[in-house]
């Protein structure tokens, strides 16, 4: 659940209000491992990819190129260090080189050199517009990209115009006629003709540093066309298209969606090229039989690469090539490239075996770089809950669902468990099911979890959201000290009046043992019901829509996906919120009509949104945040925090206590005053409270016999409900 797992901290924190310290999330020195069946993944907190796009830069300068990813799916910059293994692929996710790029790129991003100084540039979606960026090696050895212009532009008849571009072709940069400077090759607006620009600085300036000199030199390169409706070429064209009578133009009827990789296949100085279509699966190859002033294709290879595993990807496979395995060969990576698709086996790579003027390409795998990673499809709702009662936090992550190639739907949502097989203090996960419980049986699209005691047993059951806007009831039925072993109690327990893509959280919040209910949401608010169960009987009173006028939409968006979670810090109750912006929000005074905002964007934590979020006080002050995105994949972050009244003392006192052999050692009592002793397990339910008076400086007290192996908490109060000492320990049989 969303739940912090010392639930308890707003028992045993009675202190005057606070400033709010935020807690400050750092990627950690020692991440947890992660590992799958015998693999451990060394990119395990990357965050998944969707719609990778791939382009090389030396980030650290040390003569090694390295890998750039622009994931379409959350227009999120990834960035890996190439270790440079020989005959490998060695990348090391490292994250701090991503704050090179600018923010707010979308669409699309690729990197070449476009004037020619040595560093690849940058080349990004503008507004059906081409931006670019130069980039500069600055005296600390970072790299800076400074803008040049919103728009590239060509010379239409004397006059400056921008180049036109769309969200979904990414054109090529490259020397078409080779003289030097790159031009550009890309599908006309609507996807049917290829377009030749050509790049004018050499002519115009004698170097090829120039931004502002292309010139449309050819409307339809290369003489074919790409049919409206389906992936078919048409060879020897004539290329009138209807320009002349647009409105009768087939084409206008065929949207944008088409993938170039231009690169001379078969050494003959010449640009051949592979092409994807949005509506299919297949690359096909175009050689160029022409000249590099008159293009002219006349050879296809429908099926690329025919002479071995064709490409095979679900929707619009878009190529890259790039050496990926350390042996200077250029190989081949295609990935999908349309955002609404599969997500599992959608990233192929076909090593070279040959040579790069004539390379040869055999398939490896489906999943390039992502095998390597935390990646549960689309959308990753983690939460830290104790499945198997051994007093470590393990690692729940729920999903939208596997895609439907037939239906086009997402369905089968599942949970994908991690258990912790290091310690609260140092985590390590192993993989134990991307499937528990069989849930993936329910066929729901979505499955975003919460977890907490919710029948008042002593045990953890499931609050479970799907995308509908439902709440599924899941009560746990395992024995005392066993693993959870879920099952459905009632589907559609609660639906969220108008909202879609529900994300539960439980939490306390009323101080009464028993866990309350908020709810994010795809409008981006968050709803709140009051846990008003009685015996073992879930209920829960609905007492805001809009809870604490939360609404963490950006401006001019109709959706927000918000997810909740709660934590105490410093004795202050903070609200944390991922959005669909990607941004962690938090606020405070949640007893308040409309809550504080404290921050939109929580230690610049952003995953590219549609996600959950995590929260777990793991041991002492060591928090742990775990953030998931569209994705599907997961970052880890953790924060240090000095709590006020936390196992110690408070103030002007002397008490101390431990707990040894199912007994509570309580030492320094005032004798004749009266006293309140609690217990209460991992998810903050009470599970003894004792009420008593010293009748000596020393007191024990024998604790419920045949405690499940967990963590448990005690606290320390007056009569009057001031707290006086809290500690926790491990109990162990």
């Amino acid at each position: 659940m969303r739940l912090l797992t010392l639930w308890l901290l707003l028992q045993l924190a009675h202190v005057s209000a606070q400033t709010p310290t935020l807690p400050n999330f750092v990627l950690p020195s020692n991440p947890p491992t992660v590992q799958h069946n015998t693999q451990l993944l060394s990119n395990a907190w990357a965050g998944g990819l969707n719609n990778p796009q791939f382009s090389t830069i030396d980030f650290d300068n040390n003569g090694t190129l390295d890998l750039f990813v622009f994931d379409r799916s959350t227009n999120r910059v990834l960035t890996f260090i190439n270790n440079n293994t020989p005959n490998q692929t060695s990348y090391q996710f490292a994250p701090q080189y991503a704050a090179y790029f600018p923010a707010n790129m979308r669409d699309w991003a690729i990197l070449t050199d476009l004037n020619h100084d040595g560093l690849n540039d940058l080349i990004t979606y503008g507004v059906a517009s081409i931006q670019y960026y130069t980039a500069s090696r600055q005296p600390n050895n970072t790299l800076l990209f400074s803008l040049v212009t919103t728009n590239l532009r060509f010379i239409n008849n004397g006059t400056p115009t921008p180049i036109p571009a769309n969200p979904v072709d990414i054109p090529a940069f490259v020397d078409v006629n080779n003289d030097g400077d790159l031009d550009i090759l890309q599908f006309d607006f609507i996807g049917k003709y290829m377009e030749y620009y050509e790049n004018q600085s050499i002519e115009n300036t004698g170097t090829p540093s120039s931004n502002e000199f292309f010139l449309l030199a050819d409307e339809c390169w290369g003489k074919f066309s790409e049919d409206a409706n389906s992936n078919t070429i048409t060879l020897n064209d004539n290329c009138t298209g209807g320009y002349a009578t647009p409105m009768q133009d087939a084409k206008l009827t065929r949207h944008s969606g088409s993938s170039v990789l231009p690169y001379d296949f078969n050494n003959d100085n010449l640009l051949d090229l592979l092409i994807g279509d949005v509506s299919h699966r297949n690359l096909v190859q175009l050689l160029n039989n022409g000249t590099p002033n008159s293009a002219l294709i006349t050879q296809l290879d429908l099926q690329f690469p025919s002479y071995n595993q064709p490409v095979d990807l679900y929707i619009f496979p878009q190529p890259f090539m790039f050496d990926a395995n350390n042996d200077q060969l250029l190989d081949l990576v295609v990935a999908t490239n349309e955002k609404r698709s599969q997500t599992f086996n959608h990233i192929s790579w076909h090593p070279n075996t040959n040579t790069n003027s004539n390379p040869v390409f055999e398939w490896q795998t489906n999943n390039f770089l992502v095998d390597d990673m935390i990646d549960v499809g689309v959308r990753s709702y983690p939460t830290f809950v104790d499945y198997n009662a051994d007093g470590l936090l393990d690692l729940f992550i729920g999903n939208l669902g596997t895609f439907d190639t037939t239906t086009q739907q997402y369905s089968n949502a599942a949970l994908t468990l991690y258990q912790n097989v290091g310690s609260n203090q140092q985590p390590n996960f192993e993989l134990v099911s991307t499937n528990y419980n069989n849930l993936a049986n329910l066929a729901q699209m979505g499955l975003y979890p919460a977890f907490a005691d919710l029948d008042n047993d002593g045990d953890t059951d499931l609050l479970a959201g799907d995308e509908a806007g439902n709440l599924h009831y899941f009560t746990n039925i395992a024995a005392p000290n066993e693993p959870l072993n879920l099952q459905l109690q009632q589907a559609n327990f609660i639906s969220i009046t108008n909202a879609d893509a529900a994300v539960p959280c439980l939490f306390d919040l009323n101080h009464d043992q028993k866990p309350d209910l908020i709810v994010g949401e795809k409008a981006g608010k968050l709803s709140y019901y009051l846990n008003t169960t009685v015996g073992n009987t879930l209920s829960f009173a609905l007492q805001s829509s809009f809870w604490g006028s939360v609404d963490v939409r950006t401006l001019g968006s109709p959706f927000g996906y918000s997810a909740p979670a709660v934590g105490i810090f410093n004795t202050d109750t903070l609200l944390f919120v991922a959005s669909e912006s990607g941004r962690v929000f938090v606020y405070n005074n949640l007893q308040s009509a409309t809550f504080n905002l404290l921050t939109d964007s929580l230690t610049n934590i952003n995953q590219g949104g549609r996600g959950g979020l995590a929260l777990a006080q793991a041991i002492n002050q060591n928090y742990w945040l775990a953030t998931g995105s569209n994705r599907g994949g997961l970052a880890f972050n953790t924060a240090q925090i000095n709590h006020v009244g936390i196992a110690q003392s408070a103030p002007n006192t002397h008490i101390s206590s431990f707990v040894q052999q199912n007994t509570a050692y309580l030492q320094g009592l005032s004798i004749g005053k009266q006293y309140v002793f609690a217990v209460y397990n991992l998810l903050g339910k009470a599970i003894m409270q004792q009420t008593f008076w010293a009748d000596a400086v020393n007191h024990q007290i024998l604790l419920p016999p045949n405690l499940p192996n967990s963590v448990y908490f005690g606290r320390l109060s007056t009569s009057n409900n001031q707290q006086l000492v809290g500690f926790k320990w491990i109990n162990t049989h």
